[in-house]
């Protein structure tokens, strides 16, 4: 829909979905259609994130602590994980160092499931490469995979930069 100056608008519904992708770019998608509105700041994002989110939908939001499987050590070590709105799982040493991340993925499209040989441990395909988490309990272990399950239904952000390749 154009409106009388010949800029796009759109319909505010639960059909789109809102994210933060960058500390400051607001996203807006319906079906294959991106809208993004670059802000001031962080905090000017965050603002209009919450407006919209009033009446559009936004993924879930999680932190907190697991045991990830090194990729080159085949062990598991204990990192602080982050669950962005845009889908983006960024890892860190600890949550009182969060300036330098070990790693991200992104879940947008990612096919993810309990391990059937452990209950607290979930694993997402992403390529050839499984991630595997290893959580305190099961419990815990099922609700980062319903957030996860969240972004497998939405297709990934258009003309995102972040490519699924990690760091340990």
């Amino acid at each position: 829909m154009e409106n009388q100056t010949g800029a796009q608008a759109i319909s505010l519904d639960a059909d789109v979905y809102t994210a933060i992708q960058d500390k400051k770019y607001l996203c807006l998608q319906y079906r294959d259609n991106l809208h993004v509105l670059r802000c001031k700041n962080e905090t000017e994002c965050i603002r209009w994130f919450v407006a919209f989110t009033s009446q559009t939908q936004a993924g879930p939001i999680m932190e907190g602590y697991c045991e990830k499987m090194s990729g080159r050590k085949k062990k598991y070590e204990t990192r602080f994980m982050r669950l962005a709105s845009d889908g983006i799982m960024t890892w860190y040493v600890s949550d009182s160092d969060t300036s330098s991340s070990r790693g991200s993925i992104q879940l947008r499209g990612v096919t993810s499931a309990i391990d059937r040989l452990d209950n607290r441990v979930v694993i997402s395909r992403i390529g050839k490469r499984d991630f595997k988490l290893k959580f305190p309990d099961s419990a815990e272990a099922n609700a980062w995979l319903k957030a996860f399950a969240w972004y497998t239904r939405h297709t990934p952000l258009k003309n995102s930069k972040l490519r699924n390749s990690a760091k340990q």
